[in-house]
């Protein structure tokens, strides 16, 4: 029975916690670091405490990388090397005892065997600008679609391996091997879309179909000399002779009868519109004067005295002097 592969990738996904960017904070002689990748570049330049603090500082496991990339001319020792190894497995050893479900996580694995999916970034350039295993992938391997075989030294998966076996042996727990997990082949599935209902998925087809059959017709426009479907439909217009006019409103039978008496009453009691007006007294006109003062319009001066519009200018002509309407 061929070994399981357990190839992770990014946080986010599934066995993401192997990675040194996950969100575990470690502490080592006092001092809190964020992530094992904040801790690893801090012990690269152990002999200079203000860059370790520097580093130290970033808020993201790549920033704390890219910040340790801008110190690179103090880096003590070969990069990738021994020494770079033992301070890995020194992280991952916190990260383990820190957070037990990590360690758990790990023993989980069973007999798995563990890579670094670097495939997306095959080089894997260190923080010194170089790589050091002959232009394959030191901290993990990529996978070789001719050769269907993973390619790189996969030292960050050999650590937490070797780190496995002896916490098993300390733990004397067995677990059965999950299946295999590729992590550059993974895709997160939508829920939103499995819990769509069929018919949600089948207007959504739809919807897809309208969408390339319009794209359709849109190219075949352009190729005419029309912008969009509005040019079009203008051109169609003037060619026809404008837009059909739409038929005219059919009016109503003639009020008879006693429906014809109540219109005619409420016209009398309040003209052609119905409104009813206040008489116009001379203190009506004065407060007209004080609008029109303030650059109010005729029908604002009407509609705060609730008076005519045609009172307004037939008194703004006469300098709002009050006369009796004959």
């Amino acid at each position: 029975m061929p070994v399981p592969v357990i190839a992770f990738t990014k946080v986010a996904y599934p066995y993401g916690w192997l990675g040194n960017m996950s969100p575990h904070p470690l502490q080592k002689d006092g001092v809190t670091y964020r992530t094992s990748e904040h801790l690893f570049q801090c012990m690269r330049f152990s002999s200079d405490p203000k860059i370790q603090e520097d580093i130290r500082s970033c808020l993201s496991p790549m920033g704390a990388k890219m910040r340790a990339k801008k110190y690179r001319s103090s880096l003590v020792g070969k990069m990738c090397g021994i020494a770079d190894l033992r301070r890995m497995e020194e992280c991952l050893r916190l990260k383990c005892k820190q957070h037990p479900q990590v360690l758990q996580s790990l023993l989980k694995t069973g007999n798995a065997q563990l890579i670094e999916d670097c495939t997306g970034r095959p080089h894997d350039i260190e923080v010194d600008g170089g790589n050091h295993a002959k232009g394959q992938p030191f901290w993990g391997a990529r996978w070789d679609k001719t050769s269907r075989l993973w390619v790189g030294q996969n030292a960050l998966g050999a650590i937490w391996m070797k780190l496995r076996a002896y916490f098993t042996k300390t733990h004397r727990v067995k677990f059965r091997s999950p299946a295999s997990f590729i992590g550059h082949l993974y895709v997160p599935m939508n829920s939103k879309l499995l819990q769509a209902s069929q018919e949600t998925r089948e207007r959504a087809a739809q919807l897809a179909k309208l969408a390339k059959v319009e794209s359709k017709v849109l190219s075949l426009l352009k190729s005419a000399g029309f912008t969009s479907i509005t040019d079009f439909t203008a051109a169609i217009d003037a060619a026809t002779g404008g837009a059909p006019q739409p038929a005219p409103k059919k009016r109503g039978p003639k009020p008879t009868g006693v429906a014809k008496s109540a219109k005619k009453s409420s016209k009398s009691a309040g003209g052609k519109s119905g409104i009813v007006r206040t008489r116009i007294t001379a203190a009506k006109v004065a407060k007209m004067k004080v609008l029109n003062g303030k650059g109010l319009s005729d029908n604002k001066i009407a509609t705060k005295l609730n008076v005519s519009v045609p009172s307004v200018g037939r008194y703004r002509k006469n300098d709002f002097k009050f006369t009796e309407k004959k």
